[in-house]
């Protein structure tokens, strides 16, 4: 699929699964960021978990604590647009939800290569994606990311030829906001059935 082809998508509609891709991506956007910019300390913590990782230099940890968050952010708002013009059945508003998806792809990409990485080399980092952790980055974070890579991959491809109906789309909105609230508590039933050691 070419980048000129993300724009043209006027006859295409939102679809009720396309609604739950662009909900659950919309709303965990939006707890990441808001997790790590929610207070002073919050976002103090945020920048401080950045340093264990290795991957920042340490001149560029006060940037990339606040690049991040905005870029987050701003791809919540995008991805919001997509699912309230879904339901108004906005024309050519799955360019929107399509480039933001895009965004998404590339964003998650990056999360998921630096999570592997610092998982690879033991670095002992707590996940501060959604607040402050005492959780270890492991495994469990690495399958995270790449199911919302995923995630964003199917939201981008998701189309249809016709719109889906009012409780289609409601449903679709229900679900990807429960299916992101699993994934933002991800940590809290993996230590709530397997603890990390102390």
């Amino acid at each position: 699929m070419s980048l000129g082809h993300l724009g043209r998508t006027a006859d295409r509609r939102v679809t009720g699964p396309a609604m739950a891709l662009l909900a659950l991506l919309c709303t965990v956007f939006a707890a990441s960021a808001y997790g790590k910019v929610r207070s002073t300390t919050a976002w103090q913590s945020f920048m401080s978990s950045l340093k264990p990782l290795g991957l920042v230099p340490e001149r560029l940890l006060r940037p990339a604590a606040i690049v991040l968050p905005a870029v987050e952010l701003a791809l919540a708002i995008a991805l919001l647009a997509g699912v309230l013009g879904g339901f108004a059945k906005l024309d050519g508003v799955l360019a929107i939800a399509r480039w933001a998806a895009a965004g998404a792809i590339a964003v998650l990409f990056v999360l998921t290569v630096g999570v592997a990485t610092a998982v690879a080399r033991r670095t002992k980092a707590s996940c501060a994606c959604f607040g402050a952790s005492t959780r270890p980055l492991g495994r469990l974070h690495v399958v995270r990311n790449a199911t919302l890579l995923i995630i964003a991959v199917l939201a981008l491809l998701a189309t249809g030829d016709r719109s889906a109906s009012a409780g289609a789309l409601v449903v679709g909105a229900v679900a990807g906001v429960v299916g992101a609230a699993l994934i933002i508590r991800l940590e809290d039933l993996a230590d709530l059935f397997f603890p990390a050691p102390a």
